[in-house]
């Protein structure tokens, strides 16, 4: 098996509202059939599937809450931090922490979008 990780998908209880957010930081949707959404990343592709189908086709019973996840977008400099930090708010994301500079050197906000099942992408800055 080769070390690589192909595609990711998280559950989501709403996938407009999930489309609406990452499509507002820039994303392009590249496949929309029934209860599943693709964003292409570059060398991956991160999906979103409705939890109750999701549950159903693999067999597992997701717990509601949080779960222990994070998923970062590195940028290139701060400036950019503060600029996605706006985008994310303006397209419904609640901040649950604002930016601030982290102790590895960079810079990092937690904008948790409208709907991701508990799940918090982080926006990293290593400059």
């Amino acid at each position: 098996m080769e070390q690589r990780v192909s595609l990711i998908t998280l559950g989501s209880h709403d996938l407009e509202r999930t489309a609406a957010f990452y499509t507002a930081l820039g994303w392009e949707v590249t496949a929309r059939e029934g209860s599943i959404l693709v964003f292409n990343l570059t060398s991956q592709a991160l999906s979103f599937y409705l939890r109750e189908d999701f549950a159903e086709e693999t067999g597992l019973d997701f717990v509601e809450g949080p779960a222990a996840i994070s998923l970062a977008h590195n940028v290139r400099d701060k400036a950019e931090v503060a600029l996605l930090l706006a985008a994310a708010e303006a397209a419904g994301g609640r901040i649950v922490k604002p930016a601030a500079d982290m102790s590895w050197g960079g810079r990092a906000i937690s904008p948790t979008p409208t709907d991701i099942c508990g799940r918090r992408p982080t926006i990293h800055s290593r400059s």
